[in-house]
């Protein structure tokens, strides 16, 4: 194969890509732009709020117990000593 083979080759396989790539975003674009967003329930969103406020309220909790294990010891203090 000399090289105008292979540039006419290459340039047939690149473009067949290029345009399946293109048909393949088009056909995405049409459908993401149809599509509707889904109906949001309060009820749902109210279960989120309350997990997110127990989130925190473990978060606080973890950080408080960190800093408790982070303190230095007195060694007359821990047990078996």
């Amino acid at each position: 194969m000399d090289a105008t083979e292979f540039i006419l080759t290459m340039t047939l396989v690149l473009g067949g890509m290029g345009m399946a790539f293109y048909g393949i975003a088009s056909i995405r674009a049409y459908y993401m732009r149809k599509a509707t967003p889904p109906a949001v329930d309060p009820q749902i969103l109210a279960e989120l709020d309350a997990l997110r406020a127990e989130m925190a309220e473990l978060h606080e909790r973890m950080e408080f117990t960190e800093r408790l294990v982070a303190q230095p010891r007195e060694p007359g203090r821990l047990p078996g000593s």
